[in-house]
């Protein structure tokens, strides 16, 4: 019985002494992946400055550094040479003696250091104690990490102005199988300077990505979202911008074999201010669906050729875009939707929804322009207030007649070029209420416009086409 003991003793010994060297190797693993994941996004590049790996800990320095354009390198050196090393200190499991004896593979922080710790000493103005910024990580065994993260508020004051930012929290998930999941939240953020000022208030973001099955190197699944409870640029004029209630978001989906996806994109806000003009319960619901993956990333690619070339016109680019479109965009034949594109006036409503779809077999008839016109089909509807409609022409009709006087030099006073302009307008509505392009509906116009199989249909009427 006492041998069974000792050689349990024994055994627990030796794992207490092998297990932190495990886990150590664990730590460095996992590590070395995630900064390989965000090095294939572009943008930034992460690398090891030090990384010193002990028994029971390990302490690192991380560097963070901006990735320029190459046409911008000589442009912008200041941002060029931005670095950020972030120090790491973190101890080895299995036991985590440090959080109450839990167990996982690793926890610790990141935090700044050295002389950009000195930099925030000497040009900020931090509220709090502690260290100006601090993520905290904790790796479970099951491979499952918690983030979390915090920073001071602080402002900064320079040439009579000033930046203001309140303290950041945010926290998030990374699953063994490459799923980030990520959430922040900015109180409050204000900029003064001169006679402006811009205030922005509860600022919220999360995203949800899975960088397990990302296709190559840009397209990876997930969403993103972003809302502001407010949005103040002011003038010494008084209000100039205000926003309210301002929510974003956007999903990509991929089909089950990995070929294409389907992206929806939305943007609402419940007020916007913009001068003297006011807009209410504002939306836009776009979505793009069967997205080529192997078009998007072959795009991508040749994206960052252009950037890196510093933006010149290279008609060789110009070609293989226009191959990438027969070869990999129209064989899956994408569709664009508006679900919704609306928003509310003193003078009205305003309600708009359509869609383009084109056939796989417009690949085919890329040599003929109007051969492919067979293979589109687009659906369009146009709901809208009297009182706005007249609003929109007008501001037309009145951008025109400004135009005329300054050109030709034909004076007229502010009330008879408001009065022509009250005249040109309801005569350019009610021609196009006889021409049938527009539908009087009572209280509201209405427009409504199909295509398809190389004819259009405008409210009901063939539309005679010039092709």
């Amino acid at each position: 019985m006492k041998k069974v003991l000792l050689a349990l003793i024994g055994i627990i010994l030796v794992a207490l002494v092998v297990m932190p060297f495990v886990a150590g190797h664990k730590t460095q693993q996992t590590l070395e992946s995630w900064v390989a994941q965000m090095n294939e996004m572009g943008s930034y590049d992460f690398s090891w400055e030090e990384y010193q790996k002990g028994w029971l800990g390990t302490e690192a320095v991380l560097k963070v550094s901006l990735e320029l354009p190459a046409g911008l390198d000589g442009e912008v050196t200041e941002l060029n040479e931005w670095t950020i090393p972030l120090q790491l200190s973190l101890h080895h499991g299995p036991i985590l003696w440090r959080d109450g004896l839990k167990p996982g593979w690793f926890s610790g922080e990141f935090y700044l250091s050295g002389t950009h710790q000195d930099w925030v000493d000497q040009n900020l103005s931090v509220e709090g104690d502690g260290r100006f910024f601090v993520s905290k990580v904790v790796m479970d065994l099951a491979g499952n990490a918690t983030i979390r993260d915090h920073s001071l508020p602080f402002k900064v004051s320079k040439d009579g102005s000033q930046f203001e930012l309140s303290g950041y929290q945010g926290e998030g998930t990374i699953k063994r199988d490459g799923l980030l999941d990520y959430s922040g939240v900015l109180s409050s953020m204000t900029v003064t300077g001169g006679e402006s000022n811009l205030q922005m208030e509860n600022m919220k973001f999360g995203m949800n990505s899975d960088f397990g099955d990302k296709v190559g190197r840009y397209a990876i699944p997930g969403s993103a979202k972003f809302s502001l409870a407010s949005m103040n640029l002011a003038t010494a004029e008084g209000k100039a911008v205000l926003m309210r209630d301002g929510n974003f978001s956007s999903d990509l989906v991929f089909n089950a074999e990995k070929t294409t996806g389907n992206m929806r994109m939305v943007m609402a806000f419940s007020e916007m201010q913009l001068f003297e003009d006011k807009v209410e319960d504002a939306k836009f619901d776009f979505s793009f669906n069967n997205l080529s993956l192997s078009f998007l990333n072959k795009y991508m690619e040749l994206v960052e050729q252009v950037v890196d070339s510093g933006g010149e016109t290279n008609p060789m680019l110009a070609m293989q875009m226009m191959g990438l479109v027969s070869s990999d965009l129209l064989p899956a034949g994408p569709q664009i939707n508006i679900h919704q594109l609306g928003f509310k006036t003193p003078e009205g409503i305003l309600d708009f929804n359509g869609s383009l779809a084109v056939s796989p077999e417009a690949a085919k008839a890329m040599s003929n322009p109007m051969a492919i016109l067979s293979h589109v089909t687009v659906d369009a509807a146009l709901n809208a207030d009297k009182p706005l409609v007249f609003r929109l022409v007008r501001q037309n009709v009145l951008k025109d007649l400004n135009k005329t006087q300054f050109e030709g030099g034909n004076q007229m006073t502010e009330d008879e070029k408001q009065s022509l302009a009250d005249n040109q307008t309801q005569m350019q509505i009610d021609m196009l209420t006889i021409q049938g392009m527009l539908v009087d509906k009572g209280e509201k116009y209405q427009t409504l416009f199909e295509f398809k199989d190389g004819k259009a249909v405008l409210n009901g009427q063939p539309l005679p086409l010039p092709f």
